[in-house]
């Protein structure tokens, strides 16, 4: 390699370093802002990425997850626009998809209740669609109930982007599901 294209592949390597360095912090981020009392007693997040044996590619999707008392949180950042279902409540491009669900214990299940709401609209109820996002029951098994919303990249700029866009959405949202 000469020494241009050598520069050029270690400043690209850096940068996907950098950038899923900061994933995983915007996933720390959102799980750090949770209050206590809405999480296990010991929470550990969990943090996955997809992989393919048959060839060297960026992951479709990675994913963060943490144990809630009485919901999973769980956290995917989708880099491929074609795991999004047709039709889809979600718009088909890359972004985070932020999804509570009621199996508090399924948190590092990420092949499960979130993955296949996105991927295959594996919805059955949408008792609420809003600003804030949509609340549902998923079809899968065992059923579960969700509240789901999708943040674009460009929103998530810094610190307090995050806490806003995602950490705030899902504080206000166990705050309610608690006073019901």
């Amino acid at each position: 390699m000469n020494e241009q294209d050598t520069k050029r592949f270690n400043e690209n390597f850096a940068w996907f370093n950098r950038f899923f360095s900061d994933l995983k912090q915007i996933f720390e981020i959102a799980f750090n802002a949770i209050p206590q009392k809405y999480l296990s007693e010991a929470p550990e997040a969990e943090f996955y990425h997809t992989t393919t044996k048959k060839r060297l590619t960026m992951p479709e999707f990675c994913a963060g997850g943490i144990e809630g008392k009485r919901w999973a949180l769980q956290i995917y950042a989708i880099f491929d626009q074609n795991l999004f279902a047709k039709p889809n409540t979600f718009l088909e491009q890359p972004s985070i998809i932020v999804f509570l669900h009621s199996h508090p214990d399924k948190y590092g299940y990420f092949w499960g209740n979130a993955h296949k709401v996105v991927t295959q609209f594996k919805a059955t109820e949408f008792p609420h669609r809003g600003n804030a996002g949509i609340k549902g029951r998923a079809n899968i098994n065992p059923e579960a109930d969700f509240f789901a919303f999708q943040v674009l990249f460009d929103k998530l700029s810094s610190n307090d982007a995050v806490k806003e866009h995602i950490a705030n959405p899902i504080i206000a949202f166990l705050e309610k599901d608690e006073n019901q």
